[in-house]
């Protein structure tokens, strides 16, 4: 089914109890606009709880002033500060007008409290849940499910407003529900069916045969909840979900400027008003309901309030007196979602894997996971974005998660793993885990990142009342089972009933002579007969409570661990797809690595010692050549890009990387490649590529289309592209060359290593006849500085050295390297072969300057490894002569001209490649010279259009990413 349009936001904004969390999810809001979750014109806004306990109610309050803030701003109300200088001013500049709610469509989500599953809280939650239609490939979290649900099946239709949603349960809406909007005003609630029996520990609305709501119940007697039944037997369930018209929000807004409740807003707290917790439902909402008094109003409290002294419940009066004027005479209405779903996502371990498993499977659930031994999983489990090496059983109703693990490991039935890696692996080995929960944190300690680890059972309780369990049995038995004392984990003072599991210093984060592993954990399921070494080393950490832990929790680590491995599993998938020839699309997996910044195929070259690599003076004399990779501009302006196709074709588009800018050319036969070998014809190094990449068989009785149907299914897109000129000297070409290359190898499922890539671009460019060496690739696929050689002989074989330099240098050499665009170009095809003519004469003057090329190359090496700036530009310069004797007339006038201009103010120069115009590189006496070198041409005439630019030692060389790709699959 089509999915409707959806809302078109104004303003997202997610609540969070954390300041450190704040920037973390702010990113990941922004990550989700960027896959098309979100409205690229929506303002997104992460907002800190102004405190801890606030409640729902606060929390909501402060995130409306904050929204009202920023688009009183931009509509030029406003002024917004930043930092301190926010705090000092803001009630100078402070004007913050309702007027903005009118045209508004707010939606603000609530993180809420810490959950004992995922360290990012519940939204966060990864779900056994895919969604192919999705136009990036990314997990699915609870958040992406409520923005979902929100965007397409409750807020469609909806005037502007303000909808408010906790991120704490899970929920299913059907679609087409067909809430009326008409003639609406007020607050509305949305409700899903539950049983009387769930609704005992749960909040349930009382409502008329009109929808309004009379009154709301938090764990109502017998006799309440069975008022709120309904025809079908079932329960309004408070769903954690509101809208608020337009006029409703304004009145809640206009509450913030009152004592107490400004103490629910940053603005309050900050001129030191007492905070004060709030419900959502049962101060703001309850308020509205038609049955409910103003005395009973008054004298109540909220649930998540708890019981507190008379002081407290004073000040909560206030607060709900000043709730009672505001909102008494709005009304309030239910949607009740009869064939929806609810589920409160409770801390019951039980309950969360039975969420997220399906019982009574005939197999497991593999989402976003790479499974080596798919057959050791048992049925009804589930692997959420996890990669599996070797024998990993997983037993019926078991949860891995954010885990890459390698076998042998047994995990029987009730476990949760979450957060482990290969260093954690052989802690596992041996063990049996059954019904426990093992988690890896990323946790900071003081501005330093580690690693720890928790352990609890899944029938283990986290509520606070009640006798309490470890690793599902009493305390008791396991103080006697581990010789672990009560004083090891609570202070004498501490109350009996404060003895719990969340209290409890279980977890050690610090370890005084070692990391931390989860075997400083897993001692205490089998204690062995160890003298009591593992318990000594228990007691030897740093240990912190469940409670102590959250606050020390990295989410920013978390998120981006979850993160890369995602990818990692990833490429493992499309490696398999590739290989393997299977019809998937990996479209929506390329544009999830290109939204999340994955970079391209992107190197130029420089060179020193260049001819002694090209056939058949390499062949029989042997070469040596220096090369710099390098950035021109903080730019790699070189790339290509391969897809698969259905169609059995090859599509080429060559440069810009501007797709809709590129030269088209689709290939439906043989014959359209039969100019391969002919360079200036369009598209012949991309079609040279499919043939030297095997790809293509030019002289086959087979079609094209039965060729690229028989091997691959259907044919390729290939597109590559060179922001440099031609004929700059850069080895574009051969540069080019390597990155088609090894594009089309890697999407044909082929791996293929740089060395035998360097090979291949020799093989290609003698393929496409315009001949040349090995110097271009070797400098421009390989990182930073280094030596190219091969001996004399056959079949020629290239071995490249890395050249050190002293710390520091490869800066210095950024700051004094410049390039030079001479506006002047000749093609390197005409040079060469005058060279090789040369050569085949045996010219004296050449062969021998053959011998200086590969000895000079030698004598340079060592000016790097001193990091002699001057002895460098002396190489520079005689290996321009050098240059100029192979190839004479590889010196244009203008070029000489302006080579003298710039004499004296470089230790030496020389034009890039074989010569005869495109890019003169400079080594400058003085740092950052660009500006100084440009006031010096601009004053000499005749030298046409030229351009410097900056240039760095590029230390990456050929990488190879998945690219976003524009054209339909």
């Amino acid at each position: 089914m089509e999915q409707s349009k959806g809302v078109d936001w104004t303003v997202i904004i997610l609540t969070c109890q954390y300041k450190d969390s704040v920037q973390v999810f702010q990113k990941e809001l922004e990550v989700r606009q960027r896959r098309e979750q979100i409205p690229a014109g929506t303002l997104l806004l992460a907002v800190e709880d102004p405190e801890m306990r606030v409640g729902s109610g606060g929390a909501t309050l402060n995130a409306l002033l904050v929204a009202a803030e920023h688009l009183s701003a931009r509509a030029g109300f406003t002024h917004l500060f930043t930092g301190t200088e926010m705090w000092l001013l803001l009630w100078a500049e402070h004007v913050v007008t309702s007027d903005v709610l009118h045209s508004a469509w707010i939606f603000i989500l609530h993180m809420g409290r810490d959950f004992p599953f995922d360290d990012c809280g519940r939204a966060f939650t990864c779900l056994p849940v895919e969604n192919p239609q999705a136009p990036v490939e990314a997990l699915v979290c609870n958040l992406d499910c409520l923005l979902d649900v929100m965007t397409h099946r409750l807020g469609p239709g909806s005037p502007p407003g303000v909808w408010v949603c906790s991120t704490d349960m899970l929920l299913s809406v059907p679609p087409n529900l067909g809430i009326s909007w008409d003639d609406f005003r007020g607050a509305r609630v949305i409700a899903f069916p539950g049983s009387p029996t769930y609704a005992m520990n749960h909040g349930v609305y009382l409502t008329d045969s009109q929808g309004f709501v009379l009154d709301i119940y938090y764990q109502g007697t017998e006799a309440e909840i069975q008022r709120c039944v309904r025809p079908d037997g079932r329960v309004p369930l408070v769903s954690g979900v509101v809208f608020f018209s337009v006029e409703t929000a304004e009145h809640l807004l206009a509450t913030h400027v009152s004592p107490p409740l400004d103490a629910c807003t940053y603005m309050g707290l900050d001129s030191g008003a007492r905070p004060v917790q709030l419900s959502l439902f049962f101060d703001i909402l309850l308020c509205m309901a038609r049955s409910v008094s103003r005395e009973d109003f008054l004298a109540g409290r909220p649930p998540e309030m708890g019981q507190g002294d008379t002081d407290v419940a004073s000040y909560l009066k206030g607060a709900r007196a000043q709730l009672w004027r505001e909102l008494r005479d709005q009304p309030l209405t239910m949607v009740y979602v009869p064939d929806g779903s609810y589920s409160y996502m409770t801390s019951s371990a039980s309950e969360f894997l039975h969420s997220h498993t399906l019982p009574g499977a005939p197999g497991p659930q593999i989402i976003h996971s790479q499974v080596e031994e798919p057959q050791l999983l048992g049925a009804g489990c589930s692997v959420i974005s996890c990669l599996l090496e070797g024998p990993v059983h997983l037993g019926p109703g078991s949860v891995l998660q954010h885990c890459h693990l390698r076998g042998p490991i047994y995990i029987d039935t009730g476990c949760f793993l979450s957060g482990l890696d290969i260093a954690q692996c052989e802690a596992l080995h041996g063990l049996k885990l059954c019904d426990v929960v093992l988690q890896g944190h990323h946790v900071r300690l003081h501005g330093s990142l580690s690693r720890a680890f928790t352990l609890f059972g899944r029938l283990d309780s986290w509520e606070r009342q009640g006798a309490g369990t470890y690793l599902n049995i009493s305390w008791s038995e396991f103080f006697k089972k581990t010789g672990i004392r009560d004083w090891d984990l609570w202070d004498p003072d501490t109350l009996p009933t404060e003895r719990c599991l969340l209290s409890a210093r279980l977890f050690p984060v610090l370890h005084p002579s070692r990391a931390l592993g989860p075997q400083d954990m897993l001692w205490m399921l089998d204690p062995q007969e160890d003298g009591g070494k593992a318990l000594k080393a228990w007691r030897a950490s740093w240990r912190l409570s469940w409670e102590q832990l959250q606050p020390h929790l990295d989410r920013a680590a978390t998120l981006a661990s979850r993160r890369d491995l995602f990818f990692c599993q990833a490429l493992q998938k499309a490696r398999h797809v590739l290989e393997a020839r299977q019809d998937l699309c990996l479209r929506p997996l390329i544009r999830a690595a290109v939204r999340e910044g994955c970079p391209g195929l992107l190197l130029t070259t420089l060179d020193q010692g260049g001819w002694s690599d090209t056939p058949p003076i390499a062949y029989e004399f042997g070469g040596a050549v220096l090369g710099l990779a390098v950035r021109v501009d903080g730019r790699r302006p070189i790339g290509a890009r391969a897809r698969r196709i259905l169609e059995p074709e090859l599509w080429l588009a060559v440069g810009p990387r501007q797709e809709e800018m590129a030269m088209k050319i689709v290939c439906r036969s043989l014959d359209d490649l039969q100019d391969y070998c002919q360079p200036h014809s369009p598209g012949a190094l991309l079609k040279a590529a499919f043939i030297c990449a095997g790809i293509v068989h030019i002289r086959s009785e087979l079609s094209l289309c039965e060729q690229l149907l028989h091997t691959f299914g259907g044919g390729f897109e290939l597109h590559t592209w060179s922001e440099l000129p031609h004929g700059s000297g850069l080895g574009t070409s051969s540069i080019l060359a390597g990155a088609a290359l090894a594009a089309l190898q890697r999407v044909a499922g082929r791996a293929v290593g740089t060395e035998a890539l360097i090979h291949a671009v020799l093989h290609l460019e003698q393929v496409l006849t315009t001949g040349g060496g090995w110097q271009d690739q070797v400098g421009g696929l390989m990182p930073g500085i280094k030596v190219g050689r091969s001996r004399a002989q056959l079949p020629l074989k290239v071995e490249v050295e890395e050249i050190t330099v002293p710390q520091g240098f490869v800066q210095t050499l950024n700051d004094h390297l410049l390039l030079v665009y001479t506006g002047k170009t000749r093609l390197a095809r005409n040079l060469l072969q005058d060279v090789l003519r040369s050569w085949y004469a045996r010219l004296p003057a050449v062969v021998q300057n053959a011998h200086a090329l590969v000895q000079q190359t030698e004598e340079c090496i060592e000016a790097f490894h001193q990091g002699s700036l001057p002895l460098l530009g002396q190489y520079l310069s005689s290996y321009w002569q050098q240059k100029k004797l192979m190839a004479p007339g590889c010196e244009p006038l203008a070029v000489r001209r302006m080579m003298d201009v710039l004499a004296p103010y470089v230790h030496g120069q020389s034009l890039a490649g074989a010569g005869g115009g495109g890019f003169l590189y400079l080594l400058t006496k003085e740092p950052r010279q660009k500006e100084a070198l440009e006031a010096v041409l601009a004053k000499t005439e005749g030298l046409g259009k030229y351009s410097i630019h900056l240039v760095e030692v590029d230390t990456q060389g050929l990488s190879l990413q998945l690219l976003r790709s524009e054209a339909s699959t």
